[in-house]
């Protein structure tokens, strides 16, 4: 019983850790990044994904911001949205960097631990982060 409870302290301190190198992560990058999240008018999993996207905000400091498919076409046919929601984590350089990097980190519902990890996996992707800092 003891040995368990051990193991499961482990789990618990290993997932604190994991957590606090997330959110040191996305402080350095709280500037240069925002999530934006492609979502439809009568789309009942948007609805439910923004209160988890405010979670992201507010436990881990990543800025989002919600975009209306319908008002922006172009970027939703550019970027082959095909169902909402659709969230890509946009980074800039610098202050009206004319080249920002943009990836599709999730499509669908995701949950908060979701979310943080998508994050993660767009700065990989984009060579912000190497595996080895997140582990």
């Amino acid at each position: 019983m003891y040995e368990r409870d051990v193991k499961k302290m482990d789990l618990i301190l290993t997932n604190s850790i994991n957590t606090q190198k997330r959110i040191e992560i996305f402080q350095k990058y709280k500037n240069n990044m925002i999530v934006m999240v492609v979502t439809a008018k009568n789309c009942s999993f948007c609805e439910k994904q923004k209160p988890i996207l405010k979670m992201l905000e507010e436990q881990y400091g990543v800025q989002y911001d919600t975009y209306e498919i319908d008002k922006f076409k172009d970027f939703a046919y550019a970027m082959k949205v095909e169902r909402t929601p659709d969230m890509f984590l946009l980074f800039r350089e610098y202050e009206n960097d004319p080249k920002p990097k943009i990836v599709r980190i999730a499509t669908g519902f995701h949950g908060l631990l979701d979310l943080v990890e998508a994050v993660v996996y767009g700065l990989k992707t984009i060579g912000k982060i190497k595996n080895e800092e997140v582990k």
